[in-house]
């Protein structure tokens, strides 16, 4: 029968039964099942215990040491299920004011974990986050993973005697060396320390993702040392303009087939002269810009070292271009390959601050567009 049939069957008793190839179905047509949920579906009958946990057990989220234990002791009694986990989710954390201390079962969880065979994504948080390094170096054989992300997130410093350390990882070839198959890197709320190395590295890296990272020691040119060329997608977000200024123009440097650029600032001071006229990105293709002061003389720039540019997103509140700025830009052509516009349909003034257009004042950026071919997309 099809997977797309929505009839029952009728066994012997009369009592109508749902066809079995219909779970799938129902699985896919929902993206937000909760854990909770697939547990309750575990127990409708055993025909939904194999895609459930193939679902389960695809990417377990363990947030506390008692879940590590837990999902050893279940894996151990049904090894079975190891064939089933890709990727691991590693974020638990020991509740702020708890006197609890990691015991040898929990570190004895924690290494099981890390050393499970065929990884394909693994992800750092919580506690694990704090001199990260640490968790890596118990890995034996890193080779599968292709998705690495250290979380510094959950991990805050309060006034108080009992301060955490902050989320760290120290990057050296050593780990580099480890992951031969890594593709995507995200490394979010943590301050970095890397090393400089002494041998090129071989990593091919395509997607690399910096959230909130502070380069405390080292330069960022030695994280991909010598192995830039594989990067294609590049995303930093800051919440400190100036270093995250610095940074983005380090890594666009760096980074001479970049295809996809998102930069993102929480608050007002970033400057768009991150982009200079000695940087060229010939193949940058989609730019997203949030949140940067964005003047006339950068859409000069952008035309000139972004000639295949073909998606442009300028969003946020601190843009200082006028709709005519912007009707003038896409008339001209400076950028021949352009197909979508995104704004935040506004212009931010010293005096008045940010002011959305009028009717009047869009429709010239409308037309202009409508004139190019290209399709303009209105964001708040």
């Amino acid at each position: 029968m099809s997977r797309t049939s929505t009839s029952t069957h009728i066994p012997a008793t009369g009592k109508p039964r749902m066809v079995d190839d219909l779970i799938s179905v129902i699985l896919e047509c929902n993206d937000h099942w909760w854990p909770r949920d697939y547990q309750r579906l575990a127990l409708v009958s055993s025909a939904w215990l194999g895609p459930i946990r193939r679902r389960l057990y695809a990417c377990p989220s363990l947030r506390t040491f008692h879940a590590c234990n837990l999902f050893v002791r279940t894996v151990a009694n049904n090894p079975c299920i190891l064939s089933l986990v890709q990727g691991v989710d590693l974020r638990p954390m020991i509740p702020f004011r708890d006197r609890y201390a990691l015991t040898e079962k929990d570190m004895t969880s924690l290494r099981f974990i890390l050393n499970l065979a065929g990884l394909q994504s693994l992800t750092l948080g919580g506690e694990l986050a704090v001199q990260a390094e640490r968790f890596i170096h118990m890995m034996t054989n890193a080779r599968s993973i292709t998705s690495l992300h250290i979380d510094g997130s959950y991990i805050q410093c309060n006034d108080t005697l009992d301060c955490r350390h902050p989320a760290s990882l120290e990057w050296n070839e050593t780990i580099a060396f480890r992951f031969t198959k890594l593709r995507s890197l995200r490394l979010t709320n943590l301050q970095l320390a890397i090393s400089d190395p002494p041998l090129p590295y071989s990593l091919r890296i395509a997607d690399i993702a910096l959230n909130d990272v502070t380069v405390s020691v080292g330069s960022v040119h030695h994280l991909c040392h010598e192995s830039w060329g594989s990067v294609r997608t590049l995303s930093v977000t800051s919440k400190n303009a100036q270093e995250s200024d610095e940074l983005v123009r380090d890594l666009m440097e760096c980074c001479e087939n970049l295809e996809v650029l998102h930069y993102e600032v929480c608050c007002a001071g970033a400057h768009g002269e991150i982009f200079e006229e000695d940087i060229p990105l010939s193949r940058l293709r989609n730019l997203c810009l949030y949140d940067i002061d964005i003047s006339p003389q950068t859409l000069v720039v952008l035309s000139q070292t972004c000639k295949a540019l073909e998606h442009l997103s300028v969003l946020g509140r601190t843009v200082r271009l006028a709709a005519t700025d912007w009707a003038g830009f896409v008339r001209s052509g400076a950028l021949p390959s352009l197909q979508v516009l995104r704004t935040s349909m506004g212009t931010n003034s010293p005096l008045s601050g940010f002011t959305p257009w009028t009717t009047t004042m869009m429709t010239p950026v409308s037309d202009s567009c409508v004139a190019r071919g290209i399709t303009l997309s209105a964001c708040e």
